[in-house]
């Protein structure tokens, strides 16, 4: 696969044994293909392509905003991400991988809205947290983020949770469930903070139907 070469692709090695593989089917190739594969190499494009960006509208539907936020004219062969808050202006930028070229720096432009930013202070060897899941409740929203540092190939993040609050300068509680099922509550946490919050001050089992309503199938089996 592309994704795994150090070199600058053409074109994945799957893609290359589908076309061969039709070639044999259709004109009784023998398994020696070296003829073909200088001709079909060079006539392949070289796979690479700019790095795309989508925007979520909140209804879990998304679109393509590389154009608008200034990415769709570069030109690379982009593998590998990481996003951060490099500048500590509250909003996450991005570093993004290039095969054979520098690393690719983007900078956030957005105007900055309140904010949240989240660390954990697991017990034992789980020092940052991991697989701890933080709600925050805000103006009757609800959001979700699980601590968790890979994303994608061969990336990772801080161990930071970010949170946008738009104009509110408050949330109203935040709710650490810590991979032992402990829980605790945080109330009245301003924006525009970066809090660390320690396993240690968890208490009781976290249940899940006493914070949240159970889900009601709209459909239910009623035959025998």
């Amino acid at each position: 696969d592309q994704a795994t070469s150090l070199h600058q692709p053409k074109a994945s090695v799957l893609d290359y044994i589908k076309f061969v593989s039709a070639l044999q089917n259709k004109k009784g190739l023998d398994n020696n293909t070296d003829q073909y594969d200088k001709e079909t190499i060079d006539a392949m494009p070289d796979g690479s392509s700019h790095p795309f960006f989508f925007k979520g509208d909140g209804k879990i539907q998304f679109q393509d905003v590389s154009e608008a936020w200034g990415t769709k004219k570069m030109s690379g062969y982009f593998n590998g991400a990481s996003y951060a808050d490099l500048d500590n202006d509250g909003d996450l930028d991005m570093v993004v991988n290039n095969i054979n070229q520098k690393a690719l720096i983007l900078q956030n432009n957005t105007t900055s809205k309140n904010t949240l930013q989240i660390s954990l202070k697991g017990n034992d060897q789980n020092s940052f947290g991991l697989g701890a899941k933080v709600y925050v409740f805000a103006k009757g929203n609800i959001q979700y983020q699980q601590m968790m540092g890979t994303r994608g190939f061969q990336s990772s993040v801080a161990p930071v949770l970010h949170f946008a609050l738009k104009e509110q300068d408050k949330v109203d509680s935040i709710v650490v469930v810590w991979p032992t099922q402990q829980y605790q509550v945080i109330k009245g946490a301003p924006a525009s903070t970066k809090l660390k919050l320690d396993q240690s001050k968890a208490t009781a089992l976290f249940d899940y139907e006493a914070f949240f309503l159970s889900n009601t199938n709209i459909l239910m089996p009623v035959s025998n």
